[in-house]
């Protein structure tokens, strides 16, 4: 096929731009849009030595459409043409997060848990899908311009009990990254993808692998027998900050996978505490606060775990201020007379139950029942992962409703909710929207086929029922969600 070939009569392949064990992936322009795209193609030789890949490759496509989360790539379409198989994605233009490592073997530590908070959002989107990434490595994450990454190929990953790897005696992934459990060809799970999450963490960190050698078999052998190094040897307590990354990398890269975070929101919420500057106990007691020389890894993963489970223990307690549980509240317009009401969390009728085929059209109160369910959930994870914030002064009304209008709109027979930016109470700003929008739409929109429900964001922070009431009609939005960030008094 010539490189000036039109794909599907619309998508432009143009400079090979990387390679990969399944396909190549060049630069491309969609003609009809103007848009930059990715065009990952299928290698033909590997399809003629294995039929089967064309499998896991179209169903690539189909699990990056159904994930549908700001840091993994997606994926706009599906083709195949003329003998050849391509996946049209997003491109991403800043490179790879191995392109970042070779500049940069040391990153800084900022940059680190910024990175590894998208992350494990990322997965976590993932895995409340059934699905497993299988090949973590800094080659596989896609940094955007600024400065978020995206986890893209996800050609062996595993989607519920179904694996996209045909071939069940063959190890997948890559040797460095992969867990014991994956060498020792048990059935993997999400601690997988946490594990190798975890070593590349290490690496950012150190700028080395912890389990990398010359040979394959020392390798395999470092990775299931080998301890993890001294972090402290390649970059000083100091320069860290803290413990509490070392200890986070260290709990996640136990060998005995029961040992390690049992999911990615818990590493997430042990991130957001290390970046709202969380005071930890001291490791060593016995040196009072001075700084520990040395970070023994079996010591250092126990004192999170502890810290961890100590920590989760107390924000899941029985809250001392009652009064400052379900300050998110809801401006829903009544069906008919579009009036507003602002019902307290607490006060929304309980969801409905599962929704069987064919798709059907959501009234005002099923919505509400579906999102009190999903902002419980967040009120959950507010308490581990929101710190306190600070707002800036209010917008104009006049600047807001512009805004609303500017909101994306939804389709005739479909019913918008709308997510505000929520007012923070001081300290340090954190994206509490992001989560919201991200449990809603991993309830609605993830099975579009059932539901007319789509879920939109608006920029801005509301701060009283009568503005909420009208940014609402401006958007076009049945539900719109505001209000403040959760907080928790401990007593």
């Amino acid at each position: 096929m010539g490189q000036s070939a039109l794909i599907a009569g619309r998508y432009e392949k143009l400079q090979q731009i990387g390679v990969g064990a399944m396909g190549t992936v060049f630069l491309g322009r969609d003609r009809s849009t103007g848009e930059t795209v990715a065009v990952k193609e299928l290698k033909p030789e590997i399809v003629q030595n294995d039929p089967d890949i064309v499998v896991r490759f179209e169903r690539e496509g189909e699990t990056l459409r159904k994930l549908n989360h700001p840091c993994i790539v997606k994926a706009l379409d599906t083709i195949h043409e003329n003998g050849f198989h391509y996946i049209i994605m997003e491109y991403v233009e800043g490179g790879s997060l191995r392109d970042r490592l070779e500049e940069t073997p040391k990153m800084p530590v900022h940059e680190i848990l910024n990175i590894a908070l998208d992350l494990s959002d990322a997965l976590a989107r993932a895995h409340r899908l059934k699905i497993i990434h299988r090949d973590i490595k800094p080659a596989n994450v896609l940094i955007a311009t600024d400065g978020t990454p995206r986890l893209s190929d996800f050609g062996i990953a595993r989607i519920g009990n179904a694996s996209l790897n045909t071939r069940s005696d063959v190890i997948m992934g890559t040797l460095a990254y992969l867990p014991p459990e994956a060498l020792q060809g048990q059935r993997i799970d999400e601690r997988a993808d946490i594990w190798s999450l975890g070593v590349m963490l290490y690496e950012m960190l150190t700028g080395v692998r912890p389990f990398d050698d010359e040979s394959p078999g020392a390798v395999l052998y470092k990775v299931s027998y080998g301890d993890t190094p001294d972090i402290s040897i390649y970059r000083n307590y100091t320069s860290m900050g803290s413990w509490g990354l070392a200890g986070l990398i260290y709990w996640m890269l136990e060998k005995n996978r029961e040992r390690r975070p049992k999911n990615a929101r818990m590493v997430g919420a042990v991130l957001e505490h290390l970046m709202n500057d969380a005071s930890l106990p001291p490791l060593f007691p016995e040196q009072g606060n001075a700084p520990p020389t040395e970070l023994p890894p079996a010591r250092t993963a126990q004192a999170m775990r502890d810290y961890t489970s100590q920590m989760l223990a107390a924000d899941e307690a029985p809250d001392t201020a009652p009064a400052d549980i379900g300050i998110l509240t809801f401006a829903l317009p009544d069906a008919d007379e579009k009036t507003v009401s602002t019902p307290r969390i607490d006060t929304l009728p309980h969801p409905p139950a599962a929704r069987p085929p064919p798709r059907r059209k959501a009234t005002p109160a099923m919505i509400a029942g579906g999102l009190a369910m999903g902002v419980v959930i967040i009120a959950v994870l507010a308490f581990v992962l929101m710190g306190m914030g600070g707002d800036a002064h209010p917008l104009p009304q006049a600047h807001l409703l512009t805004l609303a209008s500017q909101v994306a709109p939804v389709a005739e027979d479909e019913r918008m909710v709308l997510v505000a930016r929520l007012e923070h109470l001081g300290g340090t700003e954190r994206d509490v929207q992001r989560f919201i929008v991200s449990d809603l739409q991993q309830q609605f929109e993830s099975q579009a086929s059932l539901t007319n429900i789509r879920i939109r964001t608006f920029p801005e922070t509301i701060r009283d029922s009568e503005t909420a009431k009208q940014i609402s009609q401006a958007a076009g939005a049945d539900v719109i969600v505001w209000g403040k960030q959760l907080r928790r008094q401990h007593g």
